[in-house]
């Protein structure tokens, strides 16, 4: 068990509507004998046996609490930004500096019964952890400066630690130092702070932990009441692979350019909207330099020629979860990832972490392909996922070297791409195991990853 700490708390139901509630199927359900209650301090005066009563006949104030799933819940620390829960200003903290925000990791200890203990800093127990939500971190910002004082006053005493969540993969060796630089201007003991990363470099370093939030957070998507989720099935298809890129980087555009010079991207579902990100074209890594100066024509040649559209979504819509082209994934065969980075981790400042677009063609039983950094496969297996290695070369994932790794790529994803729909189809009948195993996985509890992060958080402390 864990002990978590923030400022403030909310609950996300009104209590005096739940009173209400309860007190009515109280009234509806209760034995003729029982006492009146009017509230839930009535219930709270009565006698022990009487509350058994009441419990297993889940009458009582916390079988109502379970029902409507109560939670209460950490206000955003660290933020300078206001707002009541449930009105318009509510969602904005993750965008408003410094872009702190609600900790999610908390709903998934909800969601999956994970025990622990939430408390205000002012009194929770020694060696609390207290907990800020990140959405972007600043290297430049002082967050020690901006938690409350009464938790900055304990954290000088050595009475709670810091844990940071953040569900980004920037580089977790350079946010320990900026955050090593702060506790030394602070004179704050640096084995006080934790920080949960998207990184899975993380696990290399002292107090730091990878986590993958994305599994979680796309798994609560789609097990939402209105989602569509594709199930495995065996009737033919009419495209070979589903190929989606949003946001234009140099490393995207040869990969698909590749695919359109061989006329592939007939064969599938294929779309390059070319949105720009600001600079991705500028102070370029040597891999990405290489790119543009070994395949200039093509890549300006696609590039013209685009943008390329597999639907009619809006770019909002692309960005969104809870939008999804049934199509690409229910009359498709197999899923080019091209994930959101690609060149080796110890040769950029972001690492790697793995994404939602990787969880997509798991949940919507596809097989796929990688288009991102090495080892990519390897830390699926380690997260108990299964790759498709009996039918396909995925030596690639072993390829270190960025041009060999993305030659290997383009080499295997155009061969899928030729194939006719008859060999594709029972490519794909062959690799139902794999497929199946991945999705039943994906929908499976995940107490045991949430466990792990907490027993490690606990046994250090």
């Amino acid at each position: 068990m864990i002990n978590f700490c923030c400022d403030d708390v909310y609950c996300n139901v009104s209590m005096d509507w739940l009173e209400e509630e309860w007190l009515f199927v109280y009234d509806e359900y209760s034995e003729k004998w029982w006492p009146t209650l009017k509230s839930f301090s009535d219930y709270e005066a009565q006698e022990e046996s009487f509350k058994i009563e009441c419990q297993r006949k889940k009458l009582d104030p916390e079988s109502q609490k379970r029902h409507h799933d109560v939670r209460i819940l950490p206000y955003p620390t660290c933020t300078r930004h206001q707002a009541v829960p449930d009105d318009d200003g509510w969602g904005d903290f993750s965008s408003i500096y410094p872009n702190t925000e609600q900790v999610r990791f908390i709903d998934y200890c909800y969601d999956e019964s994970v025990n622990f203990k939430l408390w205000t800093v002012d009194c929770a127990p020694t060696d609390s952890f207290y907990i800020i939500g990140i959405n972007v971190f600043h290297h430049d910002f002082d967050y020690f400066s901006e938690i409350s004082k009464t938790a900055f006053s304990r954290l000088k005493a050595n009475e709670i630690n810091v844990l940071f969540f953040y569900d980004e993969a920037d580089c977790p060796l350079e946010i320990k130092k900026s955050l090593s630089q702060l506790c030394q201007k602070h004179g704050i003991d640096n084995n006080r702070i934790y920080f949960i990363s998207n990184n899975t470099y993380a696990d290399n370093l002292k107090n730091f932990y990878y986590f993958f939030d994305d599994e979680l957070l796309y798994r609560r998507s789609r097990q939402s009441d209105n989602s569509d989720i594709i199930p495995y099935h065996e009737n033919k298809r009419d495209k070979r692979f589903t190929a989606l890129v949003r946001i234009d980087r140099p490393w995207r555009a040869y990969f698909m350019a590749n695919l359109w010079e061989r006329r592939l991207h007939e064969n599938g579902y294929f779309s390059y909207n070319r949105i720009p990100e600001e600079g991705s074209y500028e102070n370029l890594n040597p891999f990405q330099e290489k790119l543009l100066t070994k395949d200039e024509n093509l890549i300006n040649n696609f590039l013209d020629s685009g943008p390329f559209k597999a639907d009619s979504l809006s770019d909002d819509e692309h960005n969104n979860f809870e939008f999804l082209n049934e199509n690409h994934f229910e009359n498709s065969y197999c899923n080019f990832v091209v994930e959101t980075y690609f060149a080796n981790p110890e040769e950029n400042t972001y690492g790697r972490g793995i994404t939602e677009k990787i969880l997509k063609p798991i949940c919507h039983n596809q097989f796929f392909v990688v288009v991102g950094p090495p080892h990519t496969l390897k830390k699926l297996h380690e997260l108990g996922y299964k790759t498709f290695g009996r039918y396909i070369d995925e030596s690639y994932d072993d390829i270190e070297d960025n041009e060999t790794r993305m030659e290997a790529v383009i080499k295997l994803c155009s061969e899928i791409a030729a194939m006719s729909l008859d060999d594709i189809h029972d490519l794909y009948l062959s690799l139902k195991p794999e497929i199946t195993h991945n999705s039943k996985l994906f929908f499976s509890s995940k107490a045991p990853r949430l466990t792990n992060i907490i027993n490690k958080l606990t046994n250090e402390n």
